[in-house]
């Protein structure tokens, strides 16, 4: 009979500590909600990315925030002159960008996703290149982000058409196919503390 109760106790204290343990957990955070229109079947749709680094130079007016998700989707957002103010920024593909060298890479703000593909792998969509090694192609689509502010937390919606597919599976397409693209849709938002 001791034995049982021996036992009986050491099982409720475990529960316990179990359930200690499952509240002790920060609750997970969604700082990226998307809504993805993309080419593959299967692919895009709902993509929420649930850690988030976010970083704004006060001195040069650089903000860049990188977010990722448990299925390898990646969003990056880069903003040239960034200010706390309300604002809206229009993205566009620097002229000396299309081939070559990279240049500039982009005029006032970029956007890059990574979302997953179907395939078990990753496709990565963007609006410039981000290196020489990415082959040439032209960014046709429009991409704005607007932005609020209320200290620490900066929070933003994001729209974008035509991102180019850089990426097919994990590997970089050659050449590039101008016409296969993804939309970052109406009712997409992040959000991260600076």
């Amino acid at each position: 009979m001791r034995n049982l109760l021996l036992l009986l106790a050491l099982s409720l204290t475990s529960l316990t500590i179990g359930c200690e343990a499952e509240e002790d957990k920060p609750p997970v955070v969604e700082y990226v909600k998307l809504n993805v229109e993309a080419p593959g079947e299967g692919e895009g749709g709902a993509v929420v990315m649930t850690t988030a680094m976010c970083t704004s130079d006060s001195d040069t007016g650089f903000f860049q925030g990188d977010f990722t998700g448990e299925d390898g989707s990646m969003l990056t957002v880069k903003i040239k002159g960034f200010t706390t103010n309300e604002a809206i920024y229009t993205c566009s593909q620097a002229s000396d960008n299309t081939e070559g060298e990279v240049g500039n890479k982009f005029d006032s703000c970029s956007v890059a996703l990574v979302i997953a593909d179907p395939e078990t792998s990753v496709n990565s969509y963007a609006m410039h290149r981000s290196s020489a090694e990415v082959k040439g192609f032209t960014y046709g689509g429009t991409c704005t982000v607007t932005t609020t502010y209320s200290e620490p937390t900066l929070t933003a919606d994001v729209n974008c058409t035509g991102l180019v597919q850089t990426d097919l599976q994990g590997s970089a397409r050659n050449p590039i196919d101008g016409s296969v693209t993804a939309d970052i849709t109406s009712g997409s938002t992040f959000s991260c503390d600076l």
